[in-house]
């Protein structure tokens, strides 16, 4: 399994690049053997937004996943395969990407329905098993549901333990208290004192998101928006934060 996780690195790595380096002429992802290769038509290229000045530093402490083994190339060594890239649809969904801990319970708690309770995953390293802790026993279908949303997030069917933790909104409490005022947060683990009615409106809102996502996304818009929203507008600040992918 450690294989295709520095796979998914390395297919995280190249689409970065892609994102924030969109000059580069790219000629696809290779393997040969331990090592990835992002093959380019040329590399003398300035970086964007940038602290260095050559592409080679920008890719290796800026963009790529620390962990993995990949370069940028011009020319390829003997024996390389290409590596098919990731559809749209898993890009979307958030297949393979690396996240922290924190982070995957945040995306695994917005892509579970509501009618399952809270949760907590951690993951054994050892065992290549992950831990599914909530304040009750899961039931199969519960449980089901659970290991297919994780393995759909990891990329490839994962195995998992059901334990009972009691005070288990504490382990998102300590995730949430740290956030900033702009960051999104599951309506299910939000501490602040909301009215019922805004709770129930966010629920309804998250809920449509994972449902309407792919339509929205990668259907025409014209097909997809109603017609009483034509007059709507929605204005993004894109000071905050980086590009992200």
């Amino acid at each position: 399994m450690e294989g295709k996780i520095i796979e998914n690195y390395a297919l995280y790595s190249y689409e970065r690049l892609q994102l924030l380096q969109p000059q580069l002429k790219f000629k696809g992802l290779y393997k040969q053997q331990s090592w990835y290769y992002i093959l380019c038509d040329d590399l003398n290229i300035v970086p964007i937004n940038s602290t260095y000045t050559d592409m080679y530093s920008t890719f290796e402490k800026e963009i790529k996943i620390a962990s993995c083994p990949i370069k940028l190339v011009i020319d390829l060594p003997n024996g390389t395969q290409r590596i098919n890239e990731r559809e749209q649809k898993d890009i979307q969904n958030l297949v393979g990407s690396p996240f922290t801990l924190n982070d995957f319970n945040f995306h695994l708690s917005l892509n579970l329905p509501n009618k399952i309770p809270s949760i907590w995953v951690n993951y054994d390293n050892k065992n290549d098993i992950w831990e599914i802790m909530s304040a009750y026993i899961l039931s199969g279908d519960e449980s089901d549901i659970v290991k297919e949303c994780i393995s759909n997030l990891m990329g490839y069917q994962v195995e998992i333990i059901l334990t009972q933790t009691e005070n288990i909104e504490n382990e998102f409490k300590s995730v949430y208290e740290k956030f900033s005022n702009i960051s999104i947060a599951v309506s299910k683990h939000s501490f602040f004192d909301f009215s019922k009615e805004l709770m129930r409106k966010w629920e309804e809102d998250e809920e449509g998101w994972i449902q309407n996502k792919e339509n929205l996304l990668w259907n025409d818009t014209d097909d997809f928006i109603q017609q009483e929203y034509n007059h709507s507008a929605c204005f993004v600040n894109a000071s905050f934060g980086e590009t992200n992918i």
